[in-house]
């Protein structure tokens, strides 16, 4: 079966029944493989979990610009394993043409999200806060120097989000990846990203153990740190080197020695 026959057979369940600011405070379990094997870990899952539709299909495309600073002090903290770091991104809903600003907040290996829609570009007369004000506000916040955001990082990938039958985890499948710099890109066509998003973790949930059943075990993966790592040849690499080998035997992308 192909991956659009496998999704269309699952149970659907409308966003507005799910719980309102569902697991912004939440562990999160990651995983990568190759694509290859994703209509059967979704057809493994299938009676136990329903898909989310979002009003725009099942298939969601997202596109996510990533903020750093000129010394790229968000990477550093990721690379170096910090327990209390930051990630700063505008996220695009492109299906639904929303915007959000989006602060990501890991402290102990609990994710803490806080987002704004912000203006769309589209509706000129929109009340909203712009990208600018909001890294505005950031910076004030944060940093007690003269220290300005940029962007370092575009990702674009589609996306499909289950649930379970007690609505209290989700499950998000990121494929199709690009990541984009100023200066380069890469696409991952064969790349999936799949996050089980918990508020604790349960090692009795059956996306858990459908994962461990096909030899897929939970690792340290970001998309801005992998996209950095991967296009961005001035940063730290060090303990980027167990996640590209694993992509290397995976035959996950295109590397060049």
């Amino acid at each position: 079966m192909t991956l659009a026959e496998v999704i269309y057979n699952f149970n659907v369940v409308h966003f507005s029944e799910l719980p309102e600011q569902m697991l912004i405070n939440r562990v999160d379990s990651k995983y990568f493989f190759n694509k290859n094997i994703i209509e059967e870990i979704l057809l493994m899952i299938k009676y136990d979990y329903s898909i989310v539709d979002y009003g725009n299909g099942l298939i969601n495309d997202y596109y996510t610009k990533y903020y750093d600073t000129e010394n790229m002090i968000f990477f550093n903290m990721h690379h170096n394993r910090k327990n209390n770091r930051l990630k700063v991104r505008q996220r695009t809903y492109v299906n639904s043409k929303l915007n959000y600003f989006e602060v990501k907040h890991k402290i102990n290996k609990r994710t803490i999200k806080e987002r704004e829609v912000i203006k769309n570009s589209e509706i000129l007369t929109s009340l909203k806060p712009s990208i600018k004000s909001k890294l505005k506000d950031f910076e004030d916040k944060y940093f007690t120097e003269d220290i300005k955001l940029k962007k370092t990082l575009v990702t674009k990938f589609d996306r499909i989000t289950l649930v379970n039958k007690e609505k209290d985890e989700r499950v998000t499948i990121d494929f199709n990846l690009i990541f984009k710099t100023k200066s380069s890109s890469m696409e991952m066509n064969n790349l999936v990203v799949l996050e089980l998003k918990q508020s604790k973790i349960n090692r009795s949930s059956i996306a858990y153990k459908t994962l461990r059943e096909r030899g897929v075990f939970p690792t340290n993966f970001s998309k801005y740190f992998v996209g950095i790592s991967l296009l961005n040849k001035k940063v730290k690499l060090n303990n980027f080197k167990p996640i590209r080998l694993k992509l290397k035997k995976l035959n996950i992308g295109e590397f060049n020695d």
